[in-house]
């Protein structure tokens, strides 16, 4: 034979071979990462784990359990309880996606999928969690809650803001930043004594202040409209003092002054030790858990959730330990900003309940 032929066959010969390689496809196992239940851990563990206890869990999984469902084509579909297992232990430990995921036994792209159908599923019921009184008893109940701490008539609640760290969008990254130099987005919350939450108003960057937040909110048109109850709520120096916001006397003169100011600050400080349980339970939202990598959108419901979940644990008497507390490091801007007729309720009062102490 010719070499030209040798080398035809040969050159032929080796493309065969080539041709059936490829027909031979090699499918390595499935592997399934063993999944985290609840019955794998005693009930401190729960805790520990997800930041609230079995029967709060069970409690919240049987509201969201029609959400969490949802048939698709993959190979083992995942249970609802664990998806929101894998939810409460990112919201509470503030890690990447994939840690949790790890955790829980599974992967950080599914991690990240059951993440946004839980905290969407534990937002549709935020309105049956926070809320604000609608009985006249339960207002007076309230008001009589307040009283008791440190003898402030006609509370309301307790009002300030909180900054929940973010990474900014690129387009808008100027007005996520706050006056401490790093980004997040400001968030409003009215509390009751008990630290419980009644209001919460998202959807505004770092660089807007609180009293900008309290006057383009629905509560201050309410009290503005006369729809509220008689009393007031309880806000910082960064707040415009009102007939129905009560801010301390930035410059007291008199005992009476000095009296008001020690009860108003002993009153309201109950909504700071709002923040440092809320932000020590539920780390994703605070400074200790880094900085969320979302959409400001999607930060906005991150945060309501976890104030559905803190109001859960608050109502089944969780608490928190020291080490666990976050302490709320907000400066009060002082607001020359007043009206004529804050100032002269504000001045009723301390002339009423606190000039003859």
């Amino acid at each position: 034979m010719e070499p030209f032929e040798l080398f035809l066959i040969e050159f032929l010969r080796i493309q065969r071979r080539r041709a059936e390689r490829r027909r031979v496809v090699i499918i390595s196992p499935r592997y399934f990462r063993p999944r985290t239940e609840l019955d794998n851990f005693n009930d401190r563990e729960v805790v520990v784990r997800f930041r609230l206890s079995r029967e709060v869990i069970m409690q919240l999984y049987s509201a969201i359990e029609p959400q969490l469902h949802k048939i698709d084509q993959r190979g083992r579909p995942v249970s609802g309880l664990v998806k929101l297992l894998c939810a409460l232990h990112f919201l509470g430990k503030g890690s990447f996606q994939q840690v949790c995921g790890e955790v829980i036994g599974i992967s950080q792209a599914t991690c990240s999928r059951f993440l946004t159908q839980v905290v969407r599923a534990i937002c549709s019921i935020a309105a049956q969690h926070i809320y604000m009184p609608k009985e006249r008893s339960e207002w007076n109940e309230v008001k009589s809650k307040f009283y008791r701490v440190a003898g402030m008539p006609n509370v309301l609640g307790a009002i300030d803001c909180t900054h929940v760290p973010l990474i900014p969008p690129k387009l808008k990254e100027h007005i996520y930043r706050n006056r401490k130099s790093y980004h997040s987005t400001n968030i409003q919350v009215v509390v009751d004594s008990d630290m419980v939450i009644r209001n919460v108003v998202t959807g505004y960057p770092g660089c807007v202040h609180d009293a900008h937040i309290y006057r383009n909110c629905r509560l201050f048109q309410a009290f503005d409209a006369g729809r509220m109850p008689s009393g007031w709520l309880l806000g910082d120096s960064g707040y415009p003092c009102l007939p129905w916001t009560l801010t301390p006397v930035l410059r007291p003169t008199t005992a009476a002054e000095i009296a008001y100011n020690k009860a108003h600050t002993k009153t309201r400080v109950v909504v700071e030790r709002t923040f440092g349980v809320l932000k020590g339970r539920f780390r994703a939202v605070s400074h200790s858990g880094g900085f969320l990598h979302y959409s400001p959108a999607k930060v906005a419901k991150i945060f309501l959730a976890c104030c559905v979940l803190h109001n859960l644990a608050r109502k089944a008497g969780l608490e928190l330990t020291n080490e666990d507390m976050v302490e709320e490091d907000e400066i009060p801007i002082e607001m020359s900003e007043s009206e004529t007729r804050g100032n002269e309720a504000r001045r009723q009062l301390i002339n009423n309940f606190f000039a003859f102490l």
